[in-house]
Formats: structure tokens, sequence, C-alpha cells
């Protein structure tokens, strides 16, 4: 892409994204008329307060519309305005597919996806194997549930069915008859990751996260293709703060999540942007 072209970023809101369970609340952030690829990021678990304007997907976003694509971001069914309700990973995939379709039908261009916790799990269980995506980056990919984890939610929980109680954990193969939040450290599954094939694939979390631990993501990406490729940002929690005490202000590994996702762009797809273009979006939002 030409960087001699000016190009002014923008944000509208995008009424006729529609998933099996109703209508999906998206924002688009324009892009360049000669973008070769569009961009899809996904936010982390709704019932933990994840939406689509969390800071590590507006971040995430962020970085995609720094070298002019079209990026679409929306809310799972059930969360902010989207209709429906929250259907533990299972529905979600759904939606995540007919974002996939919303932006094939308004681009035709292929489609580099990133995904957030629980927005990554689910994210490349739809994407996966689909020809239409090109590129696929984790951040913050949750492997197992830290007991911390259960006692955050055990309140949102109560009382609801066992299929409603896989919640973040809904994993693919799973026959939803255990209470997950009451089993500590249970691992997700990722037995569909050799469905991926041959697309560049990028895996980003903190070194400090504990639903990602190092040696269970090592293992968990053996059977995915290359090309693949890890980075751990030290002293990074699974939000992408400082889990570093004083040595660093709440946030800066933001930073550092976001650059290595602009260099692995850039040399992986070719991408290129200018600092203006970086500039205009740091009024938006």
């Amino acid at each position: 892409m030409s960087d001699s072209t000016p190009f002014q970023s923008s944000i509208k809101s995008i009424d006729d994204l529609r998933g099996t369970a109703g209508k999906l609340e998206a924002i688009l952030n324009t892009g360049r008329a000669d973008a070769p690829y569009t961009a899809l990021v996904t936010h982390p678990h709704p019932p933990s307060g994840g939406t689509m304007h969390h800071k590590v997907v507006y971040h995430a976003a962020k970085v995609f519309s720094g070298f002019g694509l079209p990026v679409l971001r929306f809310n799972f069914r059930g969360t902010g305005l989207s209709q429906g309700r929250h259907d533990n990973g299972y529905g979600e995939v759904d939606d995540v597919r007919s974002a996939l379709d919303w932006l094939a039908a308004n681009f035709g261009r292929p489609i580099l996806f990133a995904g957030f916790s629980f927005g990554a799990n689910v994210g490349l269980r739809a994407c996966c194997g689909d020809a239409r995506v090109q590129g696929l980056i984790a951040l913050g990919l949750p492997l197992v549930q830290p007991q911390s984890f259960f006692a955050s939610v055990r309140g949102l929980t109560a009382g609801l069915s066992g299929r409603e109680l896989l919640a973040d954990s809904s994993l693919e193969g799973s026959s939803g008859a255990e209470d997950q939040t009451r089993v500590p450290n249970r691992t997700f599954s990722y037995r569909f990751l050799p469905a991926c094939g041959g697309v560049p694939k990028l895996f980003v979390s903190g070194d400090q996260d504990s639903f990602c631990p190092q040696g269970v993501l090592e293992s968990t990406l053996a059977p995915a293709q290359e090309p693949k490729k890890v980075v751990w940002i030290a002293g990074a929690d699974h939000f992408f703060a400082s889990a570093e005490a004083g040595l660093s202000p709440p946030g800066s590994k933001l930073g550092e999540m976001t650059g290595t996702v602009r260099a692995w762009l850039t040399e992986t797809f070719l991408l290129s942007g200018t600092e203006a273009w970086r500039a205009c979006l740091s009024n938006q939002e």
C-alpha cells in the first residue's frame, strides 16, 4: 500500500450485522479504498465485563487501522445492544462467522483475525479452516482457569444449568455436563488447531498470565502447522498490564503487545502505515 495518499480513519456504527440470535451491535473503523485486507477483532468473556470497547480489543483494532485496513468489532450476543443471550462459547462461534460473512459481503477481501482471551478461543474455532481468513492472532489465549477466576464468576453463574455453566470454558468437544465453575484449573481444548492449516499464526501472552502458562501453551500449539510464532511479553499479566508492582505504570505493557502485533503484520503481510495514519487514531473514541 502506498503511503502517499492522505487517509483519515473514522468510526461508524454498523446496523446490518445479524447473527443467528439476532442483530449484533458493531462498529467499523473505516479503511483505505486500496486496503488489501480487512480485519476482525473479538472481545473477552462477556459475563466478566468483556465488550468490543475493552482496552486490549481497542488497541488491537488501532494496530490494524494504522495500516489503513477496515476493522470490524462487535459485541457478542447478549452483550451491550446485541440481541440474544450469552451462550457460553457455542453461539458465539456463530457470531464470529456472521461477522466474517459481513466483511466478505461488504469488502470481498481476505480477512485478518485477532481475538483476546475468550474472543481468541471462540474466534479461532470459527476462523480455522475458513479460506477467507488469511492471518490469525490470539492475544492472551486462555488455556486454564486459575482458582481465582472461579470465585469471581460464581455469583454470576448461580442457578444456571450445566450447559450454561460452561461459561468462558465452553470447549470444543465438551459434553457440558460438569459444573465448570467448581473445577479448578479446567483446561481448554484446542484439538481443532491442525484445521488452521498453513495460515500464519501469532500468539501473544504475558509471561505472568495465569490463564496461559508457558509450558501449557507450548504443548498446546505443538500440533498447529507452521508458520506460527509465540511472543511472551515480559512482566505482563493476562490483560497486558504490568504484573511487577512498582516497576511500571498499569497498562504500560499494552504498547509492547501492540508493537509485537504491528511488527508481525509488517513482516508477514508486507503491510505499511504512516505515523500520520496512526496519529489520527488518537482522537477516536
